[in-house]
């Protein structure tokens, strides 16, 4: 493409956009990575009058090759047959500045476009345009015919280019060793450009090249350390005419010639220097100048170029050994000296902006793992362990030892996928995984497999559906292996947080799962589900994952559940070890009468040794393997008001087995002055979709509004065993109680029907919500603030009314 094309172009400002690039030159190093190719730093410069490298041993051979266009190009290498430069007439005196201006009007002549493209840049910058800019540049080529009316421009190149260049070196303040480097450099083009304006020619590439070393964001395809490379010896290049063609040394006719001849190549060498920084300075500025200039140039022969000059700089030696005095030597020999030590400081600025950039993408892609990880979160299951431990009173080793065996044998057969515990309410299954987690923790502490766990319960809404189960457990894998959220991170680049919450969310997380457990780095893992049966709404979805997964992946299953005939029928197909704990009746009896024992210590100080006497047998030989049943009487026992010389009569009033238990509980509740305030609380509790807070149930139960929060809590520890308080939350205390509430006491708890009782929390939470929420209800100053800035007051106006906000709408 000729000058004529690229004018054409540039002044037709074509309508294709410019290439992306970073408008802040601090940008995250996201973006700088995908616009800078690593290199390799180049070895030492090479000795001038020493081997010069070639091939693939230039400071450009290990560059990645970018891609060549389809398009002609036109190659910029120097050329062996570059234009010969006039030779200067009458008694000029030959100084650097003149071989300068001579090569740059002999590189004018033999590759014209480079020159025009270059000088059109420098026009662009002059007037002050953003570098950061992606606008083409639409202004011409200013910059002046002859040596005399360019002087003053590339005077104010030079300025515009070290002011760059400064803004930059300090990137982030972490490239200090590099700065030191461009300071030195700078130094010698002040210098240079004061004792002759007429230097101005040589130096304003350089002064741009110092910008692209010291600028952290370029475009991809420069070449940093062979530029790093020809700006460290630019001090030598300069200084070699005034060394090599001094005419007050050598005076004699008879060198006239070979002075000539040295002249011609000292020019040629120059060329060569001019060129390769054009080049640099015009990919440089691709990112706002490709759109008219992309097809101008050839592109990927950084090596070629290096070779040239070397070649040139060979050309010169040879013709300057006549010249050559032992003080000529040791200043050059010197300037070398100089120039390899800025080689190593100038690429130090290559590798300390590669390890910055390389840091910031880390830490930009860290900050993202962590949002995908905040937002796959809806518990932490290691809380949610805890908390079950707590409110069951404690875990007891002697209440699952037991279980150790079994399980041992199956992962130790190697054969199966899946460890099945199924047993009826109230036999301590929940209580038996939370051993077996603690037990397999130990192992992973010692660097076995990873493990992931949760527990489903029916009443909580982000526990009782798949989704939920698969963002625990996928939460819990990447927090373990944080490099596994890679897979989720492909799914939330692209669709963002709701991708874990929409309506089909769980054939998403599915995959998710899945890639995560075939993943070398959680080969072997351990995923452990309880109370299958609490799954309600989703229990099939969640049970045919499970079953996938188990034959797709090398993870060992256990879970737990009730013997449900559908459950059964789900997992058939699964090569299994089931664990029926109506099989081990005696392994059951046995850690029962451990977890009395416990029990009987506690009761022990507030009833007498001869009433525990007859009070623990009781309890042995009624507890039909129930921890539940067990744990529910000595609950009873254990209440205020409960008099030393009740507890025997209390302890055989109370039935065996779950059922009739419950009912001897409704029994208890019905005498109460305040039974039917009791019934409501039990029938709002068994509705809701998840556990309520006491400021919560006074806003859905009317006659509660009235009573303090001690009040409500004394009324709620009237309800039989049913419920049970921790903190101010409120929950009941086994499923098998809603479950029997709801199929046995629906008259008592609900006025009509269930449906009736969903009504009344709707129609409730709306007449709440209408009296409370107002404009500004936190009373922010700054109604702009996000979320997480804004400090809700004390007490909190929303408080009473979350479960209203969030649930007023599910009505059946």
């Amino acid at each position: 493409m000729g000058w004529s094309t690229f004018k054409k172009k540039f002044h037709g400002a074509e309508s294709g956009k410019p290439g992306s690039h970073p408008a802040d030159p601090k940008a995250t190093a996201a973006k700088t990575l995908t616009l800078q190719p690593k290199t390799t730093p180049p070895d030492a410069a090479p000795k001038l009058g020493e081997p010069t490298v070639s091939g693939n041993e230039s400071p450009d051979s290990k560059e990645p090759t970018p891609k060549k266009d389809a398009a002609p190009v036109v190659d910029l290498v120097p050329s062996t047959e570059a234009h010969e430069p006039d030779e200067p007439k009458g008694e000029t005196k030959t100084t650097p500045e003149n071989l300068w201006d001579a090569a740059y009007e002999g590189l004018k002549k033999s590759d014209e476009d480079l020159v025009k493209a270059y000088e059109t840049i420098l026009s662009a910058r002059l007037s002050n345009k953003n570098i950061e800019s992606n606008e083409a540049w639409t202004g011409g080529n200013a910059i002046g015919e002859t040596p005399e009316t360019r002087q003053d421009q590339m005077k104010k190149a030079i300025d515009v280019g070290l002011k760059s260049s400064e803004k930059f070196a300090n990137f982030k303040g972490k490239i200090s060793e590099g700065a030191d480097a461009i300071a030195n450099v700078k130094g010698l083009i002040d210098q240079a450009v004061k004792a002759s304006p007429e230097a101005s020619v040589a130096w304003a590439g350089v002064s741009f090249g110092l910008e692209i070393i010291a600028n952290p964001i370029t475009q991809p395809g420069l070449n940093r350390k062979g530029l790093s490379w020809v700006l460290a010896r630019m001090e030598w290049y300069w200084k070699l005419a005034d060394l090599l063609l001094d005419e007050n040394r050598n005076k004699e006719t008879s060198t006239k010639d070979l002075r000539t001849q040295l002249k011609k190549h000292i020019v040629k060498l120059y060329q060569s220097l001019l060129s390769y920084q054009m080049k640099s300075i015009y990919i440089y500025h691709l990112h706002w100048a490709k759109v008219i200039l992309r097809d101008l140039f050839k592109l990927d022969d950084w090596a070629g170029q290096v070779t040239a000059i070397e070649k040139a700089e060979k050309a010169v030696l040879e013709d300057s050994k006549t010249y050559n005095t032992e003080h000529i030597k040791s200043q050059l020999s010197g300037l070398l000296e100089v120039s390899k030590a800025q080689v190593l400081q100038l690429q130090d600025i290559n590798r300390a902006i590669q390890d910055q950039t390389e840091r910031e993408e880390q830490r930009y892609q860290d900050e993202k793992d962590l949002k995908c990880l905040q937002d796959l979160r809806v518990l932490d299951p290691q809380v949610e362990k805890d908390s079950i431990e707590k409110k069951k009173g404690g875990l007891l080793e002697g209440s699952y030892a037991w279980i150790l065996k079994p399980f041992s044998d199956f992962r130790q057969s190697g054969q199966q996928k899946l460890f099945w515990i199924k047993g009826e309410p109230g036999k301590g299954k929940t209580m038996m995984m939370c051993g077996l987690i603690n037990h397999l923790k130990s192992d992973v502490d010692h660097g076995d497999p990873c493990l992931t766990y949760f527990f489903c319960q029916e009443p909580e809404a982000n526990q009782n559906n798949a989704t939920a189960v698969l963002r625990g457990l996928i939460w819990m894998l990447a927090s373990q292996r944080p490099s596994l959220i890679q897979h989720a991170r492909k799914t939330w680049n692209t669709s963002g947080a709701v991708a874990f919450s929409e309506k089909n969310a769980s054939v998403t997380l599915a995959k998710i799962l899945t890639n995560m457990l075939q993943d070398e780095s959680a080969e072997g893992a351990i995923v452990v589900i309880d109370a299958l049966d609490e799954c309600r709404t989703t229990r099939d979805e969640l049970l045919d994952i499970i079953v996938t997964l188990s034959s797709a992946t090398k993870a060992t299953w256990v879970v737990s559940s009730r013997p449900w005939k559908d459950i059964e029928n789900k997992l058939a197909s699964v090569d299994k070890t089931t664990l029926d704990l109506r099989d081990h009746d005696n392994d059951l009896s046995q850690a029962i009468e451990f977890y009395i024992e416990h029990k009987i210590q506690q009761l022990k100080k507030t009833i007498s040794q001869k009433n525990i006497d007859i009070i623990r047998p009781h309890l042995i030989n009624n507890a039909n393997g129930t921890f539940l049943w067990v744990g529910l009487v000595c609950t009873e026992l254990t209440k205020s008001g409960v008099a030393n010389y009740d507890a025997v009569d209390i302890a055989k009033e109370f039935p065996a087995e779950l059922t009739p238990l419950y009912k001897r509980m409704m029994e208890g509740i019905s005498i109460l002055r305040r039974a039917k305030t009791c019934y409501r609380i039990l029938g709002t509790i068994c509705t809701v979709y998840r556990y309520l807070s006491i400021s919560e149930l006074q806003t859905l139960i009317e006659d509660l509004r009235s009573m303090t929060q001690d009040d409500v809590t004394q009324l709620v520890e009237s309800c039989g065993s049913f419920l049970s308080i921790r903190g101010d939350v409120i929950s009941l205390v086994h499923q098998s109680a809603k479950d029997f509430l709801i199929e046995n006491a629906a008259g008592e708890i609900f006025p009509s029907q269930i449906v009736s009782q969903h009504r009344i929390i709707f129609e409730t939470s709306i007449s709440a919500l209408s009296s409370i929420l107002k404009q500004n209800i936190y009373d922010l100053e700054d109604l702009g603030m996000s979320a997480e800035q804004a400090s809700p007051p004390n007490p909190d106006p929303l408080t009473p009314i979350k479960y209203c906000l969030l649930f007023w709408m599910n009505i059946s």
